[in-house]
């Protein structure tokens, strides 16, 4: 549930405004003129056909992509992480009880930094996601059929989130056995 609420914004916008970007008017339509005190039922007139959007609707097809050349990059960045927290692991354990400023104390700080960087870079792929979720909301709201891709760029973010959650958990922990 978490993974949606960042998306849920971009979502409602799109169901506020109408197609061409304009606000809904709280003016009187002609089904709503009152004569003594009621409103006249109308009959009204049916919607017109909104278009179909083209099945191949560029914005969608560009958004799969870079999700799934997001999601390439998470795996490759997973992989990374794996190793480098092992080598975090094996540097922190070397440095346990040692003064700071030795070498084995700051090998360790560096490892620790680079394992930072990669939990950064995780970051930045969650931001990455989400811009393309308010492309695929405005893309919504033009009348495109972005279900799919949607559901890709949500489940993506769970990945990013559980990925993220794993390395601030390690992390942290890393970071106190690290004396100071």
């Amino acid at each position: 549930m978490m993974r949606l609420i960042p998306l849920l914004p971009l979502i409602l916008a799109g169901c506020a405004a109408t197609a061409d970007g304009e606000w809904p008017s709280l003016a009187r339509r002609p089904g709503e003129i009152e004569t003594g005190g009621r409103a006249e039922p109308v009959a009204e007139a049916a919607p017109a056909a909104a278009p179909a959007p083209a099945a191949d609707d560029a914005t969608v097809v560009t958004a799969a992509a870079r999700i799934a050349d997001i999601a390439r990059e998470l795996a490759e960045v997973e992989g990374r992480w794996a190793r480098q927290r092992g080598a975090t692991d094996t540097a922190l354990a070397a440095a346990r009880g040692a003064a700071p400023s030795t070498a084995a104390w700051s090998k360790a700080q560096l490892e620790l930094s680079r394992l930072e960087r990669l939990g950064a870079t995780m970051g930045e792929l969650g931001e990455r996601t989400n811009a393309i979720a308010g492309d695929l909301a405005q893309a919504s709201a033009a009348g495109s059929v972005v279900k799919p891709a949607l559901d890709s760029a949500g489940a993506l973010l769970g990945r990013i989130e559980a990925a993220r959650a794993e390395h601030l958990t390690a992390f942290e922990a890393a970071q106190r056995t690290l004396t100071r």
